[in-house]
């Protein structure tokens, strides 16, 4: 009999979660990659990764798959992520800072590098808010141990630097859930995800909770080897770790392991519709299609600077995200645009004046003038039922 009831124990927890072996594509075979980080998709051509070892950052372009690398003195790059300018924000290890780098690998400016006067162990990785702030892990792996104790960090948009956990054992993988509201943290020694409420006024932390729990890699203990993260437009969530990519839902329930060749370390979602999933993992990149859009962070988050009522379940989606020839498709679940007004604001909130772009309603494309300057804007829907959305639009 209690052999019985471990049989059937065994079943329920297989059945619970599924491992997969996914359609998964190496894109980077013959590349002499040493160990590669913080794949981030720059919304027309390119994913920008790094590789750690040899000091570089390097652009694979979607269309023509090829390999270019941008820096060769990238200090240790490690987790990157575009800001609103549409320049790339670094963690450099052996810096121990963060940068700010145009997309030609050229450093702009040393964004932040020490806390209360002392540099920082190893900045990993990070992840922009709709404010501008930055929240980022700071964990020692082998390197010198500046500050006493591993931390996760948020500089916000007043150039502070605000410490937010301090009890993580090693902290690696951040990110913000799709509506701003939640943040979590993956732990490189942990089988335990966890979130934490985002003070909307602040960017604090409030009620610690464990998120959902890894599988741990056959062999091995809780050092799940957890690391970057990704979200698709429904809000599951993406952890990297040595078993593989593990997808959560929105409640932290683990509902599928993507098993992959090597260790994977990070991951992002890309492509002209963000229907692909770029993988980090080893010595490789690695592509798999997914049936669910990505969300690209920071540009796919709520902004705060509207106050507005999102339809109802939307999902619209702008694409691509930041917009390379000023023309936009919308993708969404229904809505009724026909009857809509669209209307164009600036990061304060003022309306845009002498802006001249139409609509084609029925197929969902948005031309703007091509004489509006390179940048962020608030693109504001309403249809005609008083329901509004906004959107960020990045123009590049």
């Amino acid at each position: 009999m209690r052999k019985l009831r471990l049989f059937y124990l065994f079943i329920a927890i297989f059945s619970a979660i599924t491992v997969i072996e996914a359609q998964i594509t190496n894109e980077s075979t013959g590349q002499n990659f040493q160990f590669l980080e913080g794949p981030v998709w720059d919304g027309s051509e390119f994913i920008y990764f790094t590789d750690i070892p040899n000091n570089t950052i390097i652009k694979y372009s979607v269309t023509q798959k090829t390999f270019s690398p941008i820096t060769t003195s990238s200090n240790r790059g490690n987790g990157l992520m575009f800001n609103e300018a549409m320049n790339l924000v670094v963690c450099e290890g052996s810096s121990s800072r963060i940068t700010e780098r145009n997309i030609n690998g050229e450093v702009i400016r040393t964004i932040v590098s020490e806390y209360q006067g002392v540099r920082f162990n190893s900045p990993n990785d990070l992840c922009i808010d709709a404010k501008g702030g930055i929240y980022f892990t700071d964990p020692n792996f082998g390197t010198p141990e500046y500050q006493p104790k591993n931390r996760v960090y948020y500089l916000n948009p007043e150039g502070t630097v605000i410490e937010l956990v301090d009890d993580i054992e090693k902290p690696n993988g951040v990110l913000l859930s799709n509506d701003g509201t939640v943040l979590y943290i993956s732990n490189t020694f942990s089988d335990k995800v966890r979130a934490y409420d985002v003070s909307a006024e602040d960017g604090t932390l409030t009620n610690q909770r464990d998120f959902g729990t890894l599988q741990v890699a056959s062999g091995g203990v809780n050092n799940t080897g957890a690391d970057g993260m990704a979200t698709d437009v429904d809000g599951n969530l993406y952890v990297t770790s040595e078993a593989g990519v593990q997808v959560f839902d929105k409640d932290g329930n683990r509902t599928q392991v993507i098993a992959f060749p090597e260790k994977t370390t990070n991951c992002t979602f890309g492509g002209a519709n963000k229907d692909i999933l770029f993988v980090t993992a080893g010595k490789n990149l690695y592509t798999m299609p997914s049936s669910v859009q990505g969300f690209q962070h920071p540009f796919d988050l709520p902004t705060t600077n509207l106050s507005v009522t999102d339809f109802s379940k939307s999902k619209t989606i702008f694409f691509p995200n930041p917009i390379t020839n000023n023309k936009v498709v919308i993708k969404n679940s229904g809505e009724d645009l026909n009857n809509a007004t669209f209307t164009l604001f600036d990061l304060k909130g003022e309306k845009v004046s002498d802006l001249d772009f139409y609509i084609e309603k029925n197929s969902g494309v948005i031309q703007f003038d091509d004489s509006l300057s390179r940048g962020t804007y608030l693109l504001k829907i309403e249809n005609s039922k008083n329901q509004i959305i906004s959107r960020k639009i990045v123009l590049q």
